[in-house]
Order: C-alpha cells, then structure tokens, then sequence
C-alpha cells in the first residue's frame, strides 16, 4: 500500500531509481496473475529511463514467463540479448517454454516456435548443432515433417557429418515434397548421398529405381543404376535394366544400348551367343558399323578353337563376310575362310573354303606362291579332282615349283587316306607323278620308283613298262632293263 502511495509521487518528481523500486515491489506484492502491468513498466522504465538493459532483460525474462505468447514481449527480450550478448540466457528462457521445457504452453504451435527459436540460437550462436538437432526432431515430432524445419535438420547433420541421419531427413522431405521435379532431384541427392557417402548400393539402387517409377527413361537414373550395377558386379541386373530401356527406345537411341547388351553378354556374362545376336541386329540396321564390325571380329578370334563354338564361328562368319566381299577387304575374307576351316565337316567343303582361299590369293594379293599352296591343301581334300589339278599344273609352270608339285602328289598318294583313292584316280596320279620326275624333275631314280610302284599294282601295265624300258636306257642299268 505504501508503495501504491508513493509511487505517483515518484514518477512526476521523475524519481526513476525510487520508482523503479516501487514498481518491483508492487509486481512481488501482486503475484503472477496480476504482475504483468507493473514488470512491462518496469522492463520499459530500465532500459529507457536507466539505462539499465541488464535489469530490463531480467524483467523481461520474469514477464514473458506470465505472456509467453505475447510478440512484443519476444522482440524485446530477443532485442535485448541481442544488445547483452545474453545468448545462453535467451536459450534458457526459450528452453523453457519449447517441447522440452518445463513451461511448455498447451497451444503447440507455440511450444513449437519457441523450440525453432531455441534451435536457431543454439546453431547461429551458441554451436551447439547437436542440441539445435535434438530441438528441431522434437518438433518433427510433435508436428509432423514440414519442409522449412526439414532444410535445418538437413543443414545440421550435414554440419555434423551424421550421414545416415541426413539421408532420414532428406527422406522425410519427400512426404511434403509436392513439386515433381523437387521430388526427383531430392531422390538423386539421396541416392547420391547412398551411392557415394554411406556407401550403401543396395539402397542407392532402390532409391535410383524410384525415381525410374516416377519418370520411365530418366537418363540421369539410368547411368546411375548403370554406374552401381557395374561397380557391385550385378551384370544381370545391368542386362534388364538395359533390356527395359530398349523397349523404349527408339531410333538412333537404339544402337548405343544395344551396344552396351552385347558387350555385357560377351565380357561378363559370358553369353557369347547372346551377344552376338545383338551385334547382329545393329548390323542390320547399319551394315556400315565399324564398331559393330570390330566387335564380331575380335568376339571370332576369342572364339577360335573350342569345338563346342563352332556354330557362333559360323554365325559371326556368315554376318561379317558379305561386308568384307562389299569392301573388297580380301585379307579379313581369307582370314574368315581359316575360320570356317576349324568347322567343316566333310573334305569337299574344306576344298571348296581352301579353293576360295587361292584365287583371293592369286587375284587380290598377287601371290602365286600363297595360291599354289592354297590349291594344293584343297588337292588333298579332294585328291585328284581335275580342276584343282588344272590349277596346281598352271601354277607349278609359272612359278617352276614342280617338286612341290611332286611333294603334294606324294602326299596324297602315300597318305592316311591313301586306301580311299579310286584305283583309276591312283593310277592316273602315279602316271603324273612319274612323269613329274622324268620330265619336269628330271629326277630317273624317283621315276623309275614310281613306275616301279605302278607295275606292283598292275604288272601289265604297258605304260609303265614303256617307261622303265626308256629310264633303264637312260640310266644304263642293264641288269634291270633285262629284267
């Protein structure tokens, strides 16, 4: 009552240190409920009259514990640990009314405000970001996901290193993302942090995955997944994921991923096959692909010998050979005609492959050498056959290479199939080959052999006789021309 008396007195003598007094007295005698009109005097009367902004934040603190919800009385508190540098008193005062507080409000959006504000203190100025972190959950808590608290969190666990936290929260941003295209950079972000922080693949590959469901054909998705299944060996997973994409595709989009199957099938699923069936199809749509081309060949040559790749030789010969015959590239034809040698069957097909082989050799390459070797390997496939013979005569004269001649007549006739020979061939070649010796060799011992030979299977044949008779002569061997 004195102090109600007084007070009048004091505030027109402009007795600011006496009413200040006077004012705090009334707020203690007045109690919480009606102390709220004698501490706003009293917060004004320090920091304006007295020049007092530690006493006045102290008022203020004791004020906004009676109108947490007043806005002025916010400002001014935040205005005045501003001016203080009172900020660990500010997280205090804040602390108290947040979710964690023991003077929580019943309305939560304002707990909820003062919980954003205490964690935007303890980031900004206090660094205390693993506090700011817990404040700003509780919120998450209470309210639910919302995007702006979600960008803070977002930014505190990046701060704080703490990968698996922030790949919850920018998950969490995708339950109030409502912006496609928001949506679908949040995913690669995730699938990024996955991919490359937290080095989880799996996850990385699911998340990559959703943003396929949401945008079919995303390019950026795609190489990512492309990118994880190739570092993690899931080549299997890689080849659908491809396939998925062909069945899109359209154009010249088409070709680079066909590409990309057949080489997957042939390095590392080991499905030569396959991937050959895939270089075929782009073949078909450009016969021109010299990358295509390149890729058959060198899938030929790592095919070359086992028995069991014999119809993939085949095939792969059958697409590259008419190419080459177009380009006139006789060197890559004659190396398909050796490899269609490994899988002929039957000796006439070998002849046939190996009759090729000379004339390209004769015709493109000019080398009659390579061409009477190529005939003569054909001559032992299908020994005796007159044209072959034509040809190995022709050359034999050109290049003088009648002992070789001779060699191959030999071989035929004293070889393993040698049993096999019709006997009117086998006398005709032994005919030739006598007179290969007498005549083009001018060697009489091997031809009196030969004729020798002739009369052990015929011992009336009058040509060979006739001919010892005259190398008898010849060679003056009496005893034997008697004979």
């Amino acid at each position: 009552q004195a102090a109600a008396v007084l007070e009048p007195r004091m505030r027109g003598g402009e007795n600011w240190g006496q009413l200040k007094r006077l004012l705090e007295i009334r707020a203690e005698a007045a109690g919480p409920d009606d102390a709220e009109p004698f501490l706003r005097e009293l917060l004004e009367l320090r920091e304006t009259r007295l020049a007092d902004p530690t006493g006045a934040f102290d008022a203020a603190v004791r004020l906004i514990a009676l109108v947490p919800e007043d806005a002025g009385v916010q400002r001014d508190i935040e205005r005045l640990a501003s001016l203080l540098g009172a900020y660990e008193d500010l997280a205090d005062v804040f602390a108290r009314f947040s979710f964690e507080g023991d003077l929580v409000p019943d309305d939560v959006e304002l707990a909820a405000s003062y919980t954003r504000k205490l964690a935007s203190l303890q980031e900004d100025r206090l660094e205390r970001y693993e506090a700011a972190r817990d404040s700003l959950m509780a919120v998450v808590s209470e309210q639910g996901p919302e995007l702006g608290v979600l960008d803070a969190l977002d930014r505190l666990n990046t701060r704080l290193g703490d990968w698996p936290a922030l790949a919850e929260v920018v998950e969490q941003k995708l339950t109030v993302l409502e912006d496609t295209g928001a949506r679908r950079e949040t995913l690669f972000r995730l699938g990024s942090l996955f991919e490359e922080v937290i080095d989880d693949p799996d996850t990385a590959i699911d998340t990559y995955s959703r943003v396929l469901a949401e945008d079919e054909g995303n390019a950026r998705a795609v190489d990512a997944l492309q990118r994880i299944y190739r570092n993690v060996s899931r080549h299997q997973d890689l080849a659908l994921l491809l396939e998925g994409q062909l069945e899109s595709a359209e154009g010249a989009a088409r070709a680079p991923l066909v590409f990309q199957l057949a080489q997957l099938y042939e390095t590392v699923l080991d499905d030569p096959t396959t991937a050959l069936e895939h270089y075929a199809s782009i073949l078909e749509a450009d016969p021109e692909s010299d990358v295509v081309i390149e890729a058959i060949q060198a899938l030929l040559n790592g095919h070359g010998t086992d028995p069991a790749d014999g119809e993939l030789r085949t095939r792969a010969c059958n697409l590259l050979e008419p190419i080459y015959v177009e380009r006139d590239d006789w060197q890559s034809t004659v190396r398909l005609l050796f490899a269609r040698l490994k899988d002929a069957e039957d000796a006439s097909t070998r002849a046939e492959l190996r009759i090729r082989t000379a004339r390209l050799y004769e015709t493109k390459a000019e080398d009659g050498g390579a061409a009477f070797s190529a005939y003569g390997a054909a001559f032992a496939e299908r020994f005796g056959d007159p044209a072959v013979l034509a040809e190995l005569l022709r050359l034999a004269a050109q290049l003088g290479a009648w002992s070789e001649l001779a060699n191959i007549f030999r071989a035929g006739l004293e070889g393993a199939d040698a049993g096999d020979i019709d006997d009117a061939v086998r006398r005709d070649m032994m005919g030739r080959l006598a007179s290969l010796y007498e005549n083009q060799i001018g060697d009489a011992g091997d031809a009196i052999a030969v004729n020798r030979k002739i009369l052990e299977d015929d011992p009336g044949d009058a040509g060979a006789l006739e001919n010892l008779d005259r190398l008898y002569t010849y060679t003056a061997d009496m005893p034997a021309l008697a004979e």
